[in-house]
């Protein structure tokens, strides 16, 4: 069992590993700023968790979907908006980086390959 390192709060399900969606519902309707603080430190674990290379990417995701969310008259306009964002960025693409699935070009190799195109219509021989 993993509890929240802030308080008894039981935020993992025990059987499954997952996130409690009762304990969470729960937080939503008595201390929604205690969720939202639970929010955001675990997508900072979960960014600080990924390879040094994909890190600034998710963090200029994550910021964002922070002002997407912020923007938001209701949490109703939060999730159109962010539903929005995510079909225009390529969630598919998103998922499969995510998931080590769609290779990150190395950014720090400045190197490249030349290739060399001939002309295989001109005869050189005479």
């Amino acid at each position: 069992m993993v509890n929240d390192n802030n308080d008894d709060i039981l935020i993992w399900d025990p059987e499954t590993g997952a996130l409690n969606f009762e304990e969470l519902v729960r937080l939503h309707k008595e201390d929604p700023e205690k969720l939202e603080q639970l929010q955001q430190r675990l997508v900072r674990e979960l960014i600080e968790s990924v390879p040094e290379r994909s890190q600034k990417r998710l963090e200029g995701l994550q910021f964002e979907i922070d002002a997407k969310r912020q923007m938001a008259k209701d949490p109703m306009h939060s999730f159109k908006l962010l539903s929005e964002m995510f079909w225009e960025k390529g969630f598919c693409r998103l998922k499969d980086a995510l998931n080590g699935k769609l290779e990150q070009p190395d950014t720090d190799d400045n190197s490249c390959q030349i290739l060399s195109f001939t002309d295989e219509t001109t005869d050189t021989t005479h």
